[in-house]
């Protein structure tokens, strides 16, 4: 939605470092379509890295990046969903967020679950429940989950 979750993040966090990773906007516009939704809000665009997550971490782009909170909200089947998680893992400093998007959907819900089981080191905080489960203004609901690191 051209950088709609971005902006929620970074109101009221404008003295914070922002990346964001994104492949959407190679098909769905440009890196200028989110900066200019960006702009509209009087935001800074953060470091916008375009491309696929799952190439860009493994081959350094967030090396030396301290991540206090990761948002993850991409490829919403089950090995995606535990590999974005995973993936994070070296960056998170101790008391990091983890958010997840569309929580709701089935093979999400389970690959939460099945990471929370295998990770001691996280924890569920927050579970927000979606439209299907009665509360439509959170969507496909969302969790955020501490990082004990």
């Amino acid at each position: 939605y051209h950088g709609a979750s971005l902006i929620a993040a970074m109101l009221g966090n404008e003295e914070r470092r922002f990346v964001a990773v994104d492949s959407f906007v190679l098909r769905d516009g440009s890196p200028d379509t989110v900066e200019a939704s960006l702009e509209r809000f009087g935001l800074t665009p953060p470091d916008l890295l375009v491309g696929d997550l799952f190439e860009l971490v493994p081959e350094g782009a967030l090396d030396d990046t301290h991540v206090g909170v990761w948002y993850y909200d991409a490829a919403h089947d089950y090995d995606s969903q535990v590999e974005g998680l995973r993936i994070a893992e070296p960056l998170l400093v101790p008391g990091a967020l983890l958010i997840l998007d569309d929580t709701d959907w089935a093979d999400v819900e389970r690959a939460l679950d099945d990471y929370l089981a295998a990770q001691p080191r996280a924890r569920r905080l927050l579970t927000i429940e979606g439209k299907d489960r009665g509360f439509p203004q959170w969507w496909e609901g969302m969790q955020v989950l501490l990082w004990d690191g």
